[in-house]
C-alpha cells in the first residue's frame, strides 16, 4: 500500500481537498490490504511483521471509522477531529493556510503528474493491483464487508494454526486475561487441527470470559460450533435439541473434523426435577465423546433420516460455571477440616475457582457420569474477574466495549473514569461480566441516539 502512515494520508487529502474533490469517495486501504492478504502477498511474513502491517492499516483505518469509503472531506474531519492541537499548532497552521491562500489569486496550483496520479489511483478507490507485467486487476471491495476491516485472511489463518503459541497470541489480541485458559484452548485447537481430538472442560464464574474465547477462535477456525447445552435432551424427550442434531447445518465432509462447545454444560449434567432426566442425555452423550463410528436412527415421523457419523476427530469442549461443584467441595472441605478426617482430606485448603478440580470432583460433586468424566482429559479453571479487570477492559485498545460499539455507530464515545469505575464495579458486584458492560453502554448510547441521532460524539455517563 503507497500510504503506509498518517502523515502520507494528511499530506494526500490536503492535496485532493486543495484541488476541488473534497467530494470524491476514498476506498479504505484496508480493503487493498485485505485484498493482498487473501492473495497470499503477505504468507512469506513472520508474525511481528505482519502484524506490523496490520497495525499500520488498522491506524488509518480509524479515519475510515471502519467503513469502506469515506469523501475527501468527510476524512479531513474525522482527522482533524482526533487531533490534539494546540493553540500553538493552531497558529502555525493558520500562517501556512494563509500563504497559501495569498498565492492563490496569482498562480494555479500545478498539478504534476506524479501528484495526479496518486490522487485518482491511490486515495480515490481506483485501486489497482500492479502485475510484473504492467496489467492491472481492478479490486472487488465486496470482499469485504464493514465488520471486517480488516480481518484474518486464508493464508494467516494457516499460519496461525500451525503453532500453538501463534494461536494464544492470536487470542491474547481479542480476549482480555485468563491466560492459563487461553493457553489451554490454544492446545486443543492446534492438537485438533493436526488429527489429534482432545475432550476439554473450562469450569469458571459467570462473566469470566469463557464463551468469548470459543467465539473468538470460531471466527479463526469455522469447524468450531457452539450449542446452549441447556436445551440438550435425549432421544424419546421432549425438548428443543437431541444430540444428534449436535451436527445439524454441518456439510457431511465436516460433520467428523468438529470441535463441538456445549455452553453451560454444568446445567445438562444438574439433576434438577429428575435425575434420569440428566442419566439419559449423559448416555447418549457416551456414544459420541468415544471417538467412534455413531449411528443416529431416523425418525420416520419428521422425516428425519438415519445418520451415521465418524467421531474419531471430533473433538468436544464443555463450558460451565459448575458453581454447584465449587458450592459442594467448599462444604466438603470445611466439614472435613472441622471434624478432621472424611472423603477430603483434613489438611486441604480450598479457595474457590481457584483450588484445583479432578474428574473425580465432577463424579462426586456435579452429577456427572463417571464414564463421562473419564473421557474429559482435562480440566481447566478461569479466575473471577475484578473490578480492576473490568476497568482495564473498557481501557483496553482492540478488546474495549466503549472502542467497538462506537466502530460500529461510526461515532466517537466519551467516557469519563469515574464512569468506567462506576460500570466496573457494577459488573464485578452482580457477577454478569462482560455481557453486563455491554448492555448498559448500549442502553446508554440509545438513550442518546434517540435525543440526537445526528450527532458525531456523545458522552456515556
Amino acid at each position: 500500500m503507497d500510504i503506509t502512515n498518517m502523515k502520507e494520508l494528511y499530506a494526500e487529502l490536503i492535496k485532493a481537498a486543495g484541488r476541488g474533490f473534497r467530494n470524491r469517495s476514498i476506498t479504505n486501504p484496508a480493503v487493498d490490504f485485505t485484498k493482498r492478504a487473501k492473495a497470499g502477498v503477505y504468507d512469506s511474513m513472520t508474525d511481528e511483521e505482519y502484524y506490523e502491517e496490520l497495525d499500520k492499516v488498522e491506524e488509518l483505518n480509524r479515519v475510515w471509522q471502519h467503513k469502506t469509503s469515506k469523501t475527501v472531506g468527510e476524512l479531513l474531519l474525522t482527522a482533524l477531529e482526533n487531533l490534539n492541537i494546540r493553540d500553538e499548532d493552531v497558529e502555525d497552521i493558520s500562517a501556512t493556510l494563509m500563504c497559501a491562500y495569498s498565492r492563490t489569486d496569482q498562480e494555479s496550483i500545478p498539478c504534476d503528474s506524479d501528484v495526479s496520479e496518486r490522487v485518482s489511483d491511490i486515495i480515490f478507490g481506483n485501486h489497482h493491483d500492479r502485475r510484473p507485467d504492467g496489467e492491472t486487476e481492478e479490486i472487488d471491495e465486496d470482499i469485504l464487508c464493514e465488520d471486517e476491516i480488516p480481518s484474518e485472511t486464508s493464508g494467516q489463518v494457516s499460519h496461525i494454526l500451525s503453532s500453538p503459541a501463534r494461536i494464544y497470541k492470536y487470542l491474547d489480541r481479542n480476549v482480555y486475561g485468563q491466560k492459563e485458559a487461553k493457553r489451554a484452548a490454544a492446545m486443543l485447537i492446534w492438537n485438533h487441527v493436526n488429527g489429534r481430538r482432545q475432550n476439554v472442560l473450562f469450569a469458571g464464574p459467570t462473566g469470566c470470559g469463557k464463551t468469548e474465547i470459543f467465539r473468538q477462535l470460531a471466527k479463526l477456525y469455522p469447524n468450531i460450533v457452539i450449542h446452549n447445552a441447556t436445551s440438550l435432551t435425549g432421544t424419546g424427550w421432549k425438548g428443543n435439541t437431541k444430540v444428534r442434531n449436535l451436527f445439524d447445518g454441518v456439510p457431511q465432509d465436516k460433520m467428523g473434523h468438529l470441535i463441538i462447545v456445549l455452553d453451560e454444560a454444568d446445567k445438562m449434567f444438574e439433576d434438577a426435577d429428575d435425575r434420569h432426566y440428566s442419566y439419559i442425555v449423559q448416555n447418549e452423550l457416551l456414544k459420541v465423546l468415544e471417538g467412534d463410528m455413531v449411528h443416529f436412527d431416523g425418525n420416520p415421523s419428521n422425516s428425519e433420516p438415519a445418520l451415521d457419523i465418524d467421531t474419531s476427530n471430533v473433538s468436544f469442549v464443555f463450558l460451565g460455571s459448575f458453581d454447584s461443584m465449587v458450592r459442594a467441595k467448599d462444604v466438603a472441605v470445611n466439614k472435613s477440616r472441622a471434624i478432621g478426617f472424611g472423603a477430603v482430606s483434613s489438611d486441604e485448603s480450598f479457595d474457590g475457582y481457584r483450588s484445583t478440580f479432578t474428574q473425580e470432583d465432577l463424579v462426586q460433586y456435579a452429577n456427572v457420569r463417571s464414564e463421562v468424566a473419564g473421557r474429559i482429559g482435562t480440566i481447566v479453571q478461569l479466575n473471577e474477574m475484578t473490578e480492576d479487570d473490568f476497568y482495564a477492559i473498557l481501557n483496553a485498545e482492540g478488546i474495549s466495549p466503549v472502542d467497538k460499539i462506537a466502530d460500529y455507530y461510526g461515532v466517537r464515545l466519551k467516557m469519563s473514569a469515574n464512569a468506567k469505575h462506576k460500570l466496573a464495579k457494577q459488573a464485578a458486584e452482580n457477577r454478569m461480566g462482560v455481557r453486563f458492560i455491554r448492555s448498559q453502554l448500549q442502553r446508554k448510547l440509545d438513550d442518546e441516539l434517540f435525543e440526537d441521532c445526528n450527532r458525531t460524539e456523545y458522552t456515556i455517563a
